[in-house]
């Protein structure tokens, strides 16, 4: 079976793309401004992708390519990587690509509605895995890790939704974001009382499950589209396919292999510490997340480095 990769990623310092976010930032309500959703960090990027495009090269090696889906830019890795053997195996696609005959929802700076359009890349494998850059792998995986006998291998764990949890009426905390865009999700594929919560691993997908249901339903498609930055209406694409994938049983749920995830402006050092001790001891921690490092002291950004440098090999 052929396997590719797919792995977003935009370089938010770049003059071109802030000239584009704000002269959108301009059209829309004030409001908006102060919304995580277009917040520089969410368009930063620290380096995160070498260690991602690394660890797939060196843990993944059956993986046939690495699509990199960008808006218009180069990450300095593909660079360094010409004139080696890895040089074919990474190829870049612009936003236009998978937007074509939408070409009306570009410019976008919204995960949501880029990750509605991965399944359209050109040449992509029926099977793939999507990443986010910030994603990484921390040992060999096999291609049985993420396909049994085709189906999609998922990690995560039911939960029950924020309006049924009892809690919800005795507080007024708001629900995060990454699981109300769930939570829509789950909805859309029929769910009203549970979901399955998805960590940040990487994702095997099938590129039929998003034909199949966006053929079937194009204004759903649209209405995803439509916002340049995350609104709160969205689903989340990967989230949905997993929840027809589970409504449908074409999918398995296994987690014997889990995730690390590092959150430098959530997580105090000393838990950070103990988490990337825990990913060293554990064999079964086969991924780590690390989340806003581009916010991170120089001290504890020195760190992490390090210790990524240390448990993913450099290939260039």
């Amino acid at each position: 079976m052929v396997v590719d990769a797919v792995v977003t990623w935009v370089d938010g310092s770049d003059v071109l793309h802030i000239k584009k976010r704000q002269t959108y930032l301009k059209s829309i309500h004030k409001d908006r401004l102060s919304d995580d959703s277009v917040a520089p960090t969410r368009f930063n990027s620290s380096g995160e992708i070498n260690y991602c495009l690394r660890s797939l090269l060196h843990f993944a090696p059956w993986l046939r390519t690495i699509y990199v889906v960008t808006d218009g830019q180069v990450p300095s890795i593909i660079t360094a990587l010409q004139g080696t053997s890895y040089e074919h195996r990474i190829k870049i696609i612009d936003h236009r690509e998978i937007f074509k005959n939408f070409e009306e929802y570009l410019p976008t700076f919204n995960s949501l509605s880029i990750e509605s359009m991965l399944w359209r890349i050109p040449g992509l494998s029926e099977q793939f895995i999507y990443l986010n850059d910030d994603c990484a792998l921390l040992r060999p995986v096999e291609l049985t890790d993420f396909f049994h006998e085709g189906l999609p291998v998922v990690r995560g764990i039911w939960k029950t939704q924020h309006a049924h949890k009892w809690r919800t009426y005795f507080s007024s905390k708001q629900i995060a974001p990454h699981r109300h865009y769930q939570e829509n999700s789950a909805k859309l594929a029929g769910y009203t009382h549970k979901f399955l919560h998805l960590p940040h691993v990487p994702f095997p997908l099938v590129k039929q499950a998003f034909a199949e249901f966006f053929e079937a339903h194009p204004d759903i498609l649209l209405n995803n589209l439509h916002d340049r930055v995350r609104s709160s209406r969205q689903f989340w694409t990967i989230s949905l396919v997993y929840h027809l994938g589970l409504r449908d049983k074409y999918l398995v749920i296994n987690n014997a292999l889990q995730a690390v995830s590092v959150h430098v402006t959530h997580h105090a050092w000393s838990k950070i510490q103990s988490r990337l001790a825990r990913a060293r001891r554990n064999p079964n921690i086969a991924f780590i997340c690390i989340q806003s490092l581009d916010q991170a002291t120089s001290e504890v950004r020195h760190a992490l480095e390090t210790w990524l440098d240390k448990h993913i090999p450099n290939i260039i």
